[in-house]
């Protein structure tokens, strides 16, 4: 069960990174060589702490070693945020929409203090999200989770891009 719920959620932020990307292609497979480029031109990067992604040309990946959180940047503006977040049972019940969208709003805000957000969404029964604007730029966030005996994993995903190009994106 554990590794179908991290399969789950690795595989939901890889369809939010790819809609994040301001180019179509696909990327490349794990096993082709790290200096291989994917199709489309992709450019594929490997982190050291084990994940790996592929990345449009132009646009780089950059870890956070004491959090965990993956920060990717695009060439002319674009960015997505993987953050995974991990909150104990300590004795409580596992985060609902009202809950999860409170933790959502935080680690909205700690990412673009200066957005202003819309009222979160309730987008399945275990997922939040919060769109906003920051300046010319359209942002949005979601929050998962999966409960577990000993808490809740979770993942937190952000987006954002200018607002002329970001539905197309």
């Amino acid at each position: 069960m554990k590794t179908f719920a991290k399969w789950k959620l690795t595989g939901l932020g890889i369809l939010l990174l790819t809609a994040a990307a301001c180019q179509t292609g696909s990327g490349r497979s794990a096993r082709e060589p790290a200096g291989a480029q994917g199709q489309g031109g992709w450019n594929p990067y490997q982190d050291t702490k084990g994940f790996s992604v592929s990345l449009p040309p132009g646009w780089s990946a950059r870890a956070d070693r004491a959090t965990g959180r993956v920060d990717i940047q695009g060439a002319a503006g674009e960015s997505a945020v993987v953050w995974p977040v991990f909150l104990p049972a300590a004795g409580t019940a596992p985060p609902d929409s009202a809950s999860a969208a409170a933790i959502l709003h935080r680690l909205a805000t700690k990412i673009w203090p200066d957005a202003s957000w819309d009222a979160p969404q309730s987008v399945g029964p275990a997922a939040v999200r919060l769109r906003g604007r920051r300046g010319d730029a359209i942002v949005t966030t979601v929050f998962t989770w999966m409960p577990s005996p000993k808490g809740a994993a979770a993942y937190f995903y952000a987006t954002t891009a200018p607002a002329a190009r970001y539905r197309s994106l």
